[in-house]
C-alpha cells in the first residue's frame, strides 16, 4: 500500500513539473515594449573630424542628430540616419566650435517603440588647412601659398599686423590645385595669410618677404 502511495506521490510532481514547465514564459520570445538607448556613445575628436561610436543594438537602425551648440539641438541642426554599424564619421566641422550629438534606437519590431536620445557635447581643435611656404615661393613682393587640394574655401585675407590690407577670392582652379600666389606685397615685410570658406576660418599661417636686391 506504501509503494502505491508513493508512486501517486511520485506521479502528482511530475505532473506539476511539466505543468510548471507548460506555463513558464521563454526569456527569448519576451519582447520589451521600448528598445534601449545605445550605451557607450563616445566621441573622438581629430581637429575637425569626428568619430562617434556606440554599443549596436538588436533589430535597430538608429537616428543621429548633431548641432552646434550644447545641447539645445537648434542650431545648424542636421539628422542622419543611421543603419546597423555602430560608428558615425562627422567630417569638416568647424575649427574650435562647440557640438552636440544624440542618437536614439529605431525599433524595427511592431510593437516596440523607439529608445530615448542618449547625449554628447565635445569641442572641435584648432584647424590649419596651410602648408608651410615654400622658402623658394617667396620673393620681395609675392609670397606662394598652399594648402590641401580640393577643401571647401573661398578666399584668403593678407594681415599686417592685425588690419586687413588685402583680400584674395579664390577660383575653382586655385581650389582644385591647392594654391595660389599673393602679390603686390612689400619688401621684407612679416605678413599673416589666413584661408576662408565663406566666415569660416580654415587656416593661419605666417612669412616674411624677401629684402629687395641690390
Amino acid at each position: 500500500m506504501k509503494s502505491y502511495k508513493n508512486i501517486f506521490l511520485l506521479a502528482g510532481m511530475v505532473a506539476f513539473v511539466l505543468a510548471s514547465c507548460l506555463k513558464e514564459p521563454n526569456p527569448e520570445l519576451i519582447q520589451p515594449s521600448q528598445l534601449f538607448r545605445p550605451i557607450s556613445f563616445t566621441s573622438n575628436v581629430n581637429v575637425v573630424t569626428v568619430s562617434l561610436n556606440w554599443v549596436p543594438i538588436k533589430n535597430a537602425s538608429y537616428l543621429l542628430e548633431v548641432s552646434r551648440d550644447s545641447f539645445q539641438f537648434e542650431r545648424d541642426l542636421v539628422s542622419i540616419p543611421v543603419e546597423q554599424q555602430a560608428n558615425f564619421v562627422l567630417e569638416d566641422l568647424r575649427s574650435q566650435s562647440r557640438y552636440s550629438a544624440r542618437i536614439k534606437a529605431v525599433s524595427k519590431e511592431q510593437g516596440v517603440k523607439d529608445s530615448e536620445y542618449q547625449m554628447i557635447t565635445f569641442v572641435t581643435g584648432l584647424e590649419n588647412l596651410f602648408y608651410q611656404p615654400d622658402p623658394a615661393r617667396i620673393s620681395a613682393t609675392s609670397v606662394e601659398l598652399g594648402w590641401e587640394p580640393g577643401k571647401a574655401v573661398t578666399r584668403i585675407d593678407v594681415l599686417s599686423g592685425q588690419d586687413v590690407i588685402k583680400q584674395f577670392p579664390l577660383t575653382e582652379e586655385q581650389v582644385s590645385l591647392g594654391s595660389v600666389l599673393v602679390d603686390g606685397l612689400s619688401a621684407d615685410t612679416p605678413y599673416s595669410f589666413r584661408i576662408y570658406n565663406g566666415e569660416i576660418l580654415r587656416g593661419t599661417i605666417t612669412a616674411r618677404t624677401l629684402p629687395e636686391s641690390m
